[in-house]
């Protein structure tokens, strides 16, 4: 260590008189052949930091090779107590050998740190990800996940782990529990159609829907945009009738979507279905008053809705006289209906309506 020594003392010869060396002696436990080296390492630390002392920058050939620098930054973070210089020279070190495993786990331990979190993370990341230490990016970003509240943060963080997990780890189940978690704070971000993309994707490839389904049935009363919660209670409808054979929590959902927007006709159409496969007569009774409501100016449609309702009326639920009067509307329509216009007049006889039966 002779050119070592040497070179401290013309750093000391410069810093001596900002007080740089006796301001830090080598602690009394030192061995004292080890003391200039030490003494020399403080003094090259604030050498290195200090632009007026140029000449004495470290060098990768001399004072800065890359185990010298690590002792250096172990000396900061330990006796000296000057963890964010610290974090700084493990960083010059890793510059210098990206793959000193001693400064990566130094670096590591920082992350525990709420005041260098932060910037342990900004080292840790490119280079985890440059040598492909997948499992222990995804490890750090999980980490840095418990330790946020930034709801936009977090959904780019999860996101990013979600896709490593699947492409890169090729554990598509542990993408999909992030994304699920990631679904759940991000029900007002702009991004939530695309977050629902791909966690269809996901469920579909896993076998998962029923999972999917009770994900959705979980935030859909927390989703505040309407057409996305419109969205969601018809994916639930129809994911639950089609895939899980659950066709009461496909009418409940189905009914959802139709108390907030009565003109749905896609989920009118499947609620009809489903009523029509219950034989759930007032349930349906009341549909084909809804579509003839919706009809518009389509009058056969609005006609053939009138009419089912009445044959309802008159066959399933025993009420007569309503049954009289949807066949009426629908003759109002359509004249020359000469079914409707024969049940009609049984109706009437049935009912002793002998003056409507003449006219």
């Amino acid at each position: 260590d002779r050119g070592l020594v040497m070179w401290w003392l013309t750093a000391a010869a410069i810093a001596g008189s900002r007080g740089v060396v006796g301001d830090l002696p080598p602690p009394p436990d030192m061995e004292a052949a080890y003391a200039p080296r030490r003494v020399a390492l403080v003094v090259g630390i604030d050498a290195y930091d200090d632009p007026e002392l140029g000449s004495l920058r470290f060098a990768e050939e001399d004072f800065a090779g890359a185990a010298l620098l690590f002792e250096a930054a172990q000396l900061l973070a330990g006796e000296l107590m000057r963890p964010v210089d610290a974090l700084e020279h493990y960083n010059d070190v890793l510059r210098l050998n990206p793959e000193n495993e001693a400064c990566l786990a130094a670096v590591r331990a920082c992350v525990d740190d709420p005041d260098l979190r932060g910037r342990a993370a900004e080292v840790l990341e490119p280079l985890y990800e440059s040598f492909g230490r997948i499992d222990e990016l995804v490890e750090l970003l999980l980490e840095l996940c418990k330790h946020s509240d930034d709801p936009r943060e977090l959904l780019v963080r999860r996101r990013r782990i979600a896709k490593l997990q699947e492409q890169d780890q090729g554990n598509t189940g542990a993408a999909f529990s992030t994304m699920s978690v990631a679904l759940k704070g991000a029900l007002s971000e702009p991004e939530l159609p695309e977050l629902l993309g791909e966690l269809q994707r996901l469920a579909a490839e896993l076998g998962r829907l029923e999972d999917l389904v009770a994900l959705y049935r979980e935030v859909a009363p927390d989703v505040f945009d309407g057409d996305l919660q419109r969205r969601l209670h018809l994916d639930i409808a129809d994911l639950s009738r089609a895939v899980l054979h659950d066709d009461a929590t496909a009418r409940d959902y189905y009914q959802l979507v139709l108390d907030s927007t009565p003109d749905d006709r896609r989920a009118l159409s499947a609620l009809e279905g489903l009523c029509r496969d219950a034989a759930d007569h007032e349930a349906l009774y009341g549909i084909m008053v809804q579509k003839a409501e919706l009809a518009g100016d389509d009058l056969e449609a609005r006609a053939a809705a009138l009419r089912e309702a009445g044959d309802l009326c008159a066959d399933e639920l025993e009420r007569g006289e309503d049954a009289i009067m949807h066949w009426e509307q629908t003759l109002e329509l359509i004249p020359n209906d000469a079914e409707v216009a024969k049940r009609l007049q049984g109706a009437y006889a049935a009912a002793n309506r002998w003056h409507d039966l003449a006219e």
